[in-house]
């Protein structure tokens, strides 16, 4: 069991990792002869936990410590949340973030990580907005391109981004004769999510394509830009 101390410094240092990786949509591991690099569980009997790290440099600089013939692997944030973290909850693994070899080195349920993660990245989405006060969709004739909730069935969602260039990425395919338009975070809070919110339909910050983990309530998102708003 962790000491009070030892459990706040690892809290802290598993926050900081999500809060690192919501800006970045990167993760990084650490692949050797047998896999992800990997070590028993210092809490959990019979159970290994699996390394990921938010920053390169970290990685390369323990990638030699936790794995034999070590490659680096840079995953997408889409990967790790449909991908890496529910093989690895299958697998009964945890897994440790930004390990360095320290007395608080976090553990947590893949799960749990996954959560945090979504949670992160919703609120990256609200202090981007607040701070450049605009959302971007993608837009065509019709109005902004809606997708197929995977929570409501028959109900529609609609994919936003805080950055231009992510919401430009998804110019592609069913989307490529559409453009990226912006919607002042004004408007979109006074209009674009109440409207959402009347019709049932649901909302994808900064959604990424094949991962729908951050479907969420319209005005469950208006509550947290104005939360970012107000410097919650």
């Amino acid at each position: 069991m962790l000491d009070v101390a030892t459990e706040v410094a690892s809290s802290m240092s598993s926050d900081q990792f999500v809060q690192r990786v919501a800006e970045s949509m990167t993760v990084y591991v650490v692949a050797g002869e047998s896999g992800l690099a990997r070590a028993p569980s210092r809490f959990k009997s019979g159970q290994d936990v699996t390394f990921l790290w938010s920053e390169r440099a970290e990685t390369e600089k323990w990638a030699s410590c936790v794995a034999v013939n070590p490659r680096i692997k840079e995953l997408p944030l889409g990967e790790v949340l449909s991908l890496l973290l529910p093989g690895l909850a299958a697998h009964g693994r945890r897994v440790g973030t930004d390990w360095s070899d320290g007395p608080d080195e976090p553990e947590l349920e893949p799960l749990e990580l996954a959560a945090s993660l979504r949670d992160g990245l919703v609120g990256a989405f609200a202090s981007r907005a607040v701070k450049t006060g605009s959302v971007w969709v993608v837009s065509g004739t019709y109005g902004p391109a809606m997708m197929n909730s995977k929570f409501r069935p028959q109900g529609s969602m609609l994919p936003c981004w805080s950055v231009f260039d992510r919401a430009e990425i998804r110019v592609e395919g069913p989307w490529e004769e559409m453009v990226v338009s912006e919607i002042p975070l004004e408007l979109f809070l006074g209009a674009t999510l109440p409207g959402l919110a009347e019709s049932g339909a649901m909302v994808c910050p900064d959604n990424i394509l094949g991962v729908d983990t951050l479907e969420m309530a319209p005005l469950e998102l208006a509550r947290r830009l104005r939360g970012a708003g107000a410097g919650e």
